[in-house]
């Protein structure tokens, strides 16, 4: 059926290139990310191939995160095998070497059924979700390779740079100064269970 789309829609079978990508690129703010960029750096400084080292990094990291999973998949109380399977695939996100926003996306909805901690761990949330929020604003403004003007460059920086701060202030605003929201962030009276619920 693959197959017979493929050939109706002229796409062939690029789409399978397309599946590889999270594995083949990075991101700074991915951690397994910024540790090869860190690693290439280094490497690079002292004439070395710093970028076929930062490879073996990342490739680290890939197994690092198939080890986690065959753990969770043999170990652990099967009452908890949502909550393995979330943990599976939140390794899979955190030791890529890319990470998109959409894909905590995809792990916030299983960490609110599992259960989520009032504590580091619901601050954490706040934090990566503010992160991609103000990330995202100014990443969306990335139109270069669409526009055929080379002088509207300086103009479209400006613009990514401007975002950038005023989507961090209002972040910083939300977090310290907000009336309500800023409650969110400070430290919880009420006692923490040390189990999430399911």
């Amino acid at each position: 059926m693959l197959y017979a789309m493929s050939m109706v829609n002229g796409f062939g079978f690029g789409w399978i290139n397309g599946l590889s990508a999270p594995g083949s690129i990075w991101i700074w703010y991915a951690p397994v990310g910024l540790l090869g960029l860190v690693v290439a750096s280094i490497f690079n400084a002292f004439g070395l191939d710093g970028w076929g080292l930062a490879k073996w990094v990342y490739d680290a990291g890939k197994l690092l995160a198939v080890g986690i999973i065959a753990w969770l998949i043999f170990r652990g109380d099967y009452d908890r095998l949502i909550r393995r399977l979330t943990l599976a695939f939140a390794a899979v996100v955190v030791l890529a070497p890319m990470i998109q926003s959409w894909y905590v996306v995809w792990l916030i909805p299983l960490f609110a059924v599992t259960g989520i901690r009032d504590d580091w761990q619901v601050k954490a949330l706040y934090f990566i979700v503010s992160f991609f929020m103000v990330y995202a604003i100014s990443d969306q403004l990335e139109v270069f390779p669409y526009l055929q003007t080379a002088d509207l460059g300086l103009a479209l920086a400006l613009a990514r740079n401007a975002a950038a701060v005023i989507a961090l202030l209002f972040a910083l605003y939300l977090i310290f100064l907000d009336p309500k929201t800023k409650l969110l962030f400070s430290k919880s009276e009420e006692p923490v269970t040390t189990r999430p619920v399911i």
